[in-house]
């Protein structure tokens, strides 16, 4: 039987959702096809050299700025596959729109209102000096030179599929934009493996870790919760809370948390953190002190101009750290969670309520009652190829 043709092209920025489609990929009856930009493909840390790809995984780099004329060298492959994965399609819509793509093609949602709603409806207007001068290069530069939105949206018509991180971001996209349910596919591109770390290193006791994954970026965070928090749980007569920032803690706002942190400092409280980018062995080490990691992600953020929702329009890289690092967290209520995750999660609504869930699970059975394996036994790799080939049927109109 014919195995599978699936090309893949990623040309902005996301190695790491790259990383985990070759990774799901090596266990699937499917030949992969990665066109993608040598500056991309070193940050997928996932093979030593070319000579460790895996049989059915095939690549090649762009290694100039000449986009059009590596897709036209290379079109022909491409369109010899079944299907085509467009990875993240941030730009050069004016460029794929030159051609004529045969496969089945999908397109993976990384913000769903910037692709299917419109510029009046979640323009997201910033009264600030810098976000004003952002703002008016963007509609020079893309809305008017570029016609980036036009060209977008003249692209996605185009889109035989969209592929959504998770069910809850989809059934938002079908209910809010009108979309066909038969056209859209969920790709997750979070798992776990065997050699995934389960529990953590033994520490003190009378100590209970706990970190935030991210650089401190009010964007995307509300570290000011976490303080109001900690100033709470410090007055109390508990465990020692130690807090690992893992994410680069520089600039204005980081500073400013980080100090507001290190006065708290004392019998009840520990802060660790981070000046620079944090290296991979670091990190990985520090992933396996914690007892549970803290999601403070807003409602709210941006995408260009365009406004996104956390958990409806776009996914918080923090949950899918909870399933990779398999951690329980502790999670802003508003955030959609499928019902495994919601019971390694404790929820919380604003600072009281963050420190009461400190409080609660500074009594460390009442973290080890907690079956992380079992919540997370959807989420195993084997189990995950076995959801993509599902979804590869439905592409194919084999189900």
């Amino acid at each position: 039987m014919r195995r599978l043709q699936i090309s893949l092209l990623e040309f902005n920025y996301h190695p790491e959702v790259l990383r985990s489609f070759c990774k799901i990929s090596e266990g699937l009856d499917i030949d992969l096809h990665i066109y993608t930009r040598a500056r991309i493909w070193k940050y997928v840390h996932l093979y030593e050299d070319d000579k460790e790809l895996p049989d059915n995984i095939k690549l090649k780099l762009l290694v100039d700025n000449s986009l059009a004329k590596f897709i036209s060298n290379n079109l022909n492959q491409i369109n010899g596959s079944d299907i085509l994965i467009f990875n993240t399609l941030a730009s050069d819509f004016s460029t794929f729109l030159r051609f004529q793509f045969k496969p089945n093609t999908v397109l993976r949602i990384h913000n769903s209102n910037a692709y299917f709603g419109t510029l009046m409806e979640y323009f997201s207007l910033k009264l600030d000096p810098l976000y004003l001068w952002k703002d008016f290069s963007h509609f020079v530069r893309n809305t008017i030179y570029r016609r980036l939105e036009f060209n977008r949206r003249k692209f996605v018509e185009n889109i035989d599929y969209f592929a959504f991180t998770t069910e809850e971001i989809r059934q938002y996209a079908l209910e809010k934009f009108e979309l066909k349910s038969e056209n859209t596919v969920v790709l997750p591109f979070s798992f776990i493996t065997e050699k995934s770390k389960s529990g953590k290193v033994e520490t003190a006791d009378k100590i209970i870790t706990c970190g935030i994954i991210g650089r401190v970026d009010k964007r995307n965070r509300d570290y000011q919760e976490v303080v109001e928090a900690v100033k709470k749980y410090v007055k109390e007569d508990s465990k020692t809370l130690k807090l690992i920032l893992l994410g680069s803690a520089a600039g204005k706002y980081g500073n400013s948390i980080v100090q507001q942190l290190k006065q708290l400092q004392g019998p009840r409280f520990i802060l660790e953190y981070f000046e620079t980018y944090i290296d991979q062995d670091t990190f990985n080490n520090k992933i396996n002190e914690l007892d549970y990691i803290i999601v403070p992600v807003v409602q709210k953020t941006r995408y260009t101009v365009y406004t996104e929702y956390y958990g409806l329009t776009k996914i918080s890289g923090s949950i899918n750290d909870i399933i990779t690092f398999r951690k329980p967290g502790i999670v802003k209520d508003f955030y959609p969670l499928d019902q495994k995750l919601e019971s390694i999660c404790f929820r919380y609504h604003d600072a009281q309520s963050l420190y009461e869930a400190m409080l609660s699970w500074s009594d460390r059975m009442k973290l080890d009652e907690l079956d992380v394996d079992e919540a997370l036994s959807e989420y195993k790799l084997d189990s995950v190829r076995l959801f993509y080939n599902r979804q590869f049927k439905k592409i194919m109109g084999e189900e």
